[in-house]
Order: structure tokens, then C-alpha cells, then sequence
């Protein structure tokens, strides 16, 4: 009689609390993909307005993203940037403007 009486009480619990668990994981999961997203985002905006995507002396590194202006890099004083030198990535040709086939 107590060992059934423990395992209904266990049961009922998991009955309640699995789906409350479940239901975390997913918004979890779901807030920190939408988290992700929006930082990508972002820093593809970022490389559009400001031309240190394609300078020579940026690094993409988070801490150190531009070698001789850091405090200017991926702001809007880096549009007027005195130490832009053109990079490879500036260089690029579309799939279409090479006629590559996909």
C-alpha cells in the first residue's frame, strides 16, 4: 500500500511537471535561436553600413575587430575612416556577374 501510494504520488508529479518541463526547453530553445538570429542580423547590417567588411585591417573579431582604429570600428565614424585600404573581400564577383553555374 505505501510503495503504490509513493509511486502514484511520483507519477502524478511527473504527469504535471513533464509538460511544464517540455514547455521551458521549447521556449528556451526558442528564444535563444531568435537571440542568435537577431545578433547575425544585426552584424550583417552593421557590415553594410560601415565599409570595415571590406577594409584590410578588419578582423571580424569581436574583440579586436579593427587593427588600426578600434574604437571607430563598425560605427558610423568609420564611414569616414582615413586607414580604409581595400581588402580581397571588396573584390568579390557575384555568382551572376561571373556566370558561375549553382
Amino acid at each position: 500500500m505505501e510503495h503504490e501510494l509513493i509511486s502514484t504520488t511520483f507519477l502524478l508529479i511527473a504527469i504535471v511537471l513533464g509538460p511544464l518541463f517540455l514547455l521551458g526547453i521549447m521556449v528556451w530553445f526558442t528564444v535563444n535561436t531568435a537571440m542568435h538570429i537577431a545578433h547575425w542580423l544585426w552584424r550583417a547590417y552593421q557590415l553594410k553600413t560601415t565599409p570595415c567588411g571590406h577594409c584590410l585591417y578588419y578582423t571580424g573579431c569581436k574583440e579586436l575587430a579593427c587593427a588600426v582604429n578600434p574604437h571607430d570600428a563598425l560605427t558610423k565614424r568609420a564611414r569616414d575612416c582615413k586607414d580604409f585600404a581595400l581588402g580581397e573581400m571588396a573584390t568579390y564577383v557575384s555568382r551572376k556577374q561571373a556566370k558561375i553555374p549553382y
